[in-house]
């Protein structure tokens, strides 16, 4: 039963009884929906369903889920579906409502609560004088802008004393960046640990402080645990690890749509009070992309990274929809300026979000000026790696590549170490460099145990190899981001991967859709050459090579661009006294290609090993040899013996369309390491041998394909084929 009593102070109480949770059915005469969990169990149930239903309609428009959230609520609220009286008293009751209410505000809670676990104030501190001025201007800008506005309208019109008695609390909403907004916006967008994601993260902690004085609920920062960036603190990783899914995809689409329930368009009668609102809205919008951008242009950023980051800082999301919840509670706005708010929230982050994907695109600063690739580079210059590591148990292969690579001190190793992990107990992503403590650690973390691995083996070979260790942090998704990132900085020539396994049910190894994801994604992106290292040893220690050893190298050459990259490494892995080389060039009968291609591609498929082979004449240590197959059965037969004789065995990534490689493609087809890369990684071979799989740069701005040729070249092309 429901009554409403009033005390004279202008509250309403809603009283029911205490022991009508859970209905007993309707065999029992229960009405299901009088009691609280059946009916929250109705609410959660239509809410998911609508929610879900506007995120479908407005995804190909590049909609956030926040904005599908709310409108579903407002959906279901009083101004669409709520307006039949019948279904809104029975799906949404007053009683049952304040058990909604609960939960979501359990669920903001439970929120704000991540956040300072996963909020590292330090990096306020280590951002850097650009973050921190774009957060102090990004602030004060628009305050000023429209607290100057809001005064001169009071002063020239006769505003509503509610509007009057709201805009300070608006104003001051308005001109904040809530730091939680702005990283679930970037992880949204898939640019959370970019360029501009990593500066407008620490931007908006710069911004967010004059929230953490406001007096509301969101002081977040008391729950921070400050997190270390070189260890994981075992109890925030676990915390966040539980909750997160939980509130993420249970309780906070709850609160979002509960905001938009609170929302009647029909309140708003006064279109004059729309208009005040909606200028106090504009104002401040220009005027944080004003102060965000102002130091970024003054810093030469190009204008479009610089007005993405300011729309970026303009982003709404939680934490203003709980500011405007608590003002409405204490009767400081009205329900027709919370209407008009809520709708200016979703308007705005509406509004940005397809605007950000348009103008930012990553991917865009990975295109280099000039090749890097290990084909192009000059013999005596230094390499520059960058080996990257997710578990310790990938430094022992690179580490084995590594001893073979033939460095001199002519000719050293640049050689940058890239511990990747995956953001679980952080709310932004980093990538820094390592920092050696002043004393070892008793207890080192994993990172410290993997970077001491290459240090010392930098100390085993002094003015051959050159070590730099880093650390990123960030979700599998962007993850390549990292990688792109510091090999553009790096000027890096070979970025290396490991390629990690997993073994499913069947008994076979597979990698996981995560790891395979990001190396599809360095291949794509990358501005330098790939090298994806697969280690089949069941011991995984470095090969012990010394004077005497002998290290057993194969090339598998079918033709192609990438073929001719992997034979440039052989041919420097080569000079090393203890590398026994094999180049394998496969052949089919004639009229049949093994791989397909242009003609100039042909041509300098045999000018590279032309030269190869009168390079190598009078050496006993390489050998080339050709082998005729007729089908991909052929070719898995030679695979399936080079893997158990050889210690490293070398293919390039990419080949032409051929009825052989249609074959080889169809039993791999969902494999990023391409056909013959598949067939190498697959554990059925049951090999020893490490594989490398090698792609050639494909990013390069203002430089042509040099498969391609022009009419002139594939003329002469068809003569030198006719002549030789």
């Amino acid at each position: 039963m429901e009554e409403r009593d009033h005390d004279g102070s202008g509250r309403s109480y809603v009283c029911y009884y205490l022991n009508q949770i859970s209905s007993r059915g309707l065999p029992f005469g229960d009405s299901p929906l009088g009691y609280s969990l059946p009916s929250l169990l109705l609410q959660f149930s239509l809410i998911s369903m609508v929610s879900r239903l506007v995120q479908l309609i407005l995804r190909p428009i590049g909609q956030p889920l926040i904005v599908a959230q709310i409108l579903g609520g407002i959906l279901l609220g009083p101004s669409v579906l709520g307006r039949m009286m019948p279904f809104f008293a029975k799906a949404f009751p007053r009683k049952s409502r304040l058990v909604l209410d609960t939960v979501s505000v359990f669920g903001l809670m439970l929120l704000v609560f991540l956040i300072g676990v996963k909020t590292d104030l330090s990096a306020v501190v280590k951002s850097g004088r650009k973050a921190l001025v774009v957060g102090i201007l990004g602030f004060f800008v628009p305050l000023g802008l429209t607290g100057l506005v809001a005064f001169l309208l009071n002063e020239f019109l006769s505003l509503d004393h509610d509007v009057v008695r709201a805009l300070p609390h608006v104003v001051f909403i308005l001109s904040m960046t809530a730091f939680p907004v702005v990283t679930c916006f970037l992880d949204e967008l898939k640019i959370l640990n970019s360029e501009i994601g990593r500066l407008a993260s620490s931007s908006s902690i710069v911004c967010d402080l004059p929230l953490r004085l406001y007096g509301h609920s969101c002081h977040y920062s008391i729950l921070c645990s400050g997190i270390d960036c070189t260890g994981w603190p075992t109890i925030s990783a676990a915390l966040v690890e539980t909750l997160d899914c939980f509130v993420s995809l249970m309780l906070l689409p709850l609160f979002f749509a509960v905001s938009g329930l609170s929302v009647d368009i029909f309140h708003i009668q006064n279109l004059k009070n729309v208009g005040v609102l909606q200028l106090v809205v504009l104002v401040a919008f220009i005027g944080k992309l004003m102060g965000s951008m102002l130091p970024l242009i003054v810093c030469r950023m190009p204008f479009r990274d610089a007005l993405s980051l300011g729309l970026i800082m303009n982003s709404k999301g939680i934490v203003e929809l709980a500011l405007l919840n608590q003002i409405k509670n204490h009767n400081i706005v009205t329900e027709e300026v919370y209407a008009i708010m809520i709708i200016s929230v979703v308007a705005t982050t509406g509004l940005i979000s397809p605007i950000v994907k348009f103008l930012y695109d990553p991917s865009k600063r990975f295109v280099a000026y000039k090749r890097r690739t290990l084909l192009h580079s000059r013999r005596n210059d230094e390499l520059r790696i960058l080996a990257c590591i997710h578990q310790e148990e990938d430094v022992h292969s690179i580490i084995s590549l590594l001893q073979v690579s033939n460095t001199t001190r002519d000719s050293p190793i640049n050689l940058v170490v890239l511990h990747l992990v995956k953001l679980t107990a952080r709310a932004s992503s980093l990538l820094i460099a390592h920092r050696q403590r002043d004393k070892p650690p008793r207890n080192p973390t994993q990172s410290e145990r993997i970077f001491n691995a290459f240090k010392t083996f930098e100390q085993d070979y002094p003015g051959f190899f050159r070590v730099h260790c880093y650390k990123g942090i960030s979700p599998f998704m962007t993850m390549h981001n990292d990688v792109c990132t510091l090999a553009q900085e790096k000027r890096t020539t070979l970025i290396i991967l490991p390629f990690r396994k997993q073994w499913n049910s069947g008994g076979t190894m597979q990698s996981s859709r995560a790891y395979r994801h990001l190396n599809k994604s360095v291949f794509d992106q990358a501005p330098c050459s790939v090298g994806i290292l697969i280690d089949h040893r069941i011991l995984k220690s470095p090969y012990v090579i010394t004077e005497h050893s002998a290290f057993r190298v194969v090339v598998l050459f079918f033709g192609g661009v990438d073929d001719r990259e992997a034979l440039a490494y052989a041919q420097r892995i080569s000079d090393h006294t203890c590398v026994r080389l094999n180049v394998l060039r496969f052949t089919t009968p004639s009229p049949t290609e093994i791989v397909g291609g242009t003609e100039r591609g042909k041509i300098l498929d045999a000018d590279i090993l032309s030269n190869f082979k009168l390079r190598t004449q009078h050496t006993e240590d390489i050998t080339y040899r050709e082998k005729m197959v007729t089908s991909g059965m052929d070719v898995i037969m030679v695979a399936r013996s080079v893997v158990n004789t050889y210690n490293l065995v070398m293919v390039g990534r990419r080949h032409g369309d051929s009825p052989i490689m249609l074959q080889l493609a169809k039993w791999n087809e969902r494999g990023e390491l391409g056909a013959i890369g598949e067939i190498l990684a697959a554990t059925e071979l049951k090999g020893e041998a490490s594989i490398l799989v090698v792609q050639q740069q494909t990013r390069v701005w203002g430089l042509r394909d040099p498969e391609e040729s022009t009419h002139l070249e594939e003329l002469s092309c068809r003569l030198y084929s006719y002549l030789y």
